[in-house]
C-alpha cells in the first residue's frame, strides 16, 4: 500500500485502525513520512505499537504535514511517548491528538501539561488531561472533541452497532409505531419561537397570541 500512495499527492486521511500493524510497519510509516506526503490525517488506535514503533514513526514526524493523530489504545511507554512529543514542536502545529490507552507515566505527563501551558497543544484537542497526586503526574481522559465518531458517524467504540427499535405492545392495534432513541446524534438547538402578531386595524391595538403548549 505505501508503494503506491508514493504516486498519491492527494490523500489527506489515512486510516489504519484495528489492523495489527506492529512495529515492523510503523518503520514503513516513518519512511514514507520522510517523502513529505501531503497527508494531514493518521489514525493508528488498536495496532499493538510499542515504543519502538513510535520512535521508528518520530523520525518521519517532522517532514510530514499532520494535522491529526491517533495512537490510542496501544503498548506504547513513556520512552516512545517522549519521542512522539518530541517531533510535534518540529512538525506542523497538530489540532488534534488521541493518546490515552497507553502506559504513559509521570514523564509524559509532565511534558503534556508543560507543552498545554506553551500552547503547543491546546486541551480541547487532545484526549488526556495531566494531574497531580502527591508531587507525581498522572494523565486522566479527557473527553475531547469526537472527531473520528462524527466523521464516520459511529459512536464511541469505534464500531457500528445494529440500530435496536423496541416495540410497544397495544392491545388494540398489536405493535405500535416503531420508538427510535437517537442517543448518538447531536440535539438540534431549539430555535427562538416567534409569536404570530394580529393588527386590528379599528383601534389599532396589537394582540399577542401565546399558545398555552408553549413553555
Amino acid at each position: 500500500m505505501l508503494e503506491d500512495l508514493k504516486y498519491n499527492e492527494t490523500l489527506q486521511l489515512l486510516d489504519l485502525c484495528n489492523n495489527n500493524i506492529g512495529d515492523h510497519g510503523m518503520e514503513h510509516l516513518g519512511n514514507w513520512l520522510k517523502m513529505k506526503p501531503s497527508l494531514s490525517g493518521l489514525w493508528l488506535a488498536h495496532n499493538i505499537i510499542t515504543s519502538q514503533g513510535a520512535r521508528a514513526l518520530s523520525v518521519g514526524m517532522p517532514f510530514s504535514k499532520i494535522r491529526m493523530l491517533d495512537l490510542s489504545y496501544n503498548r506504547i511507554t513513556d520512552d516512545g511517548a517522549v519521542d512522539i512529543l518530541g517531533s510535534i514542536k518540529k512538525s506542523t502545529r497538530l489540532w488534534y491528538l488521541r493518546i490515552f490507552g497507553n502506559s504513559l507515566g509521570h514523564c509524559t505527563a509532565k511534558i503534556v501539561e508543560r507543552m498545554l501551558v506553551s500552547g503547543v497543544l491546546v486541551q480541547e484537542n487532545i484526549d488526556v488531561q495531566p494531574y497531580r497526586v502527591d508531587h507525581e503526574s498522572y494523565l486522566a481522559h479527557y473527553p475531547s472533541d469526537h472527531y473520528k465518531q462524527r466523521y464516520y458517524d459511529v459512536p464511541c467504540y469505534s464500531h457500528p452497532q445494529p440500530l435496536q427499535i423496541p416495540y410497544v405492545k397495544n392491545k388494540f392495534s398489536g405493535k405500535a409505531v416503531p420508538k427510535v432513541h437517537f442517543k448518538y446524534v447531536d440535539p438540534v438547538p431549539i430555535e427562538d419561537r416567534k409569536y404570530p402578531v394580529l393588527v386590528d386595524q379599528n383601534n389599532f391595538y396589537i394582540l399577542f397570541i401565546l399558545s398555552l403548549c408553549c413553555p
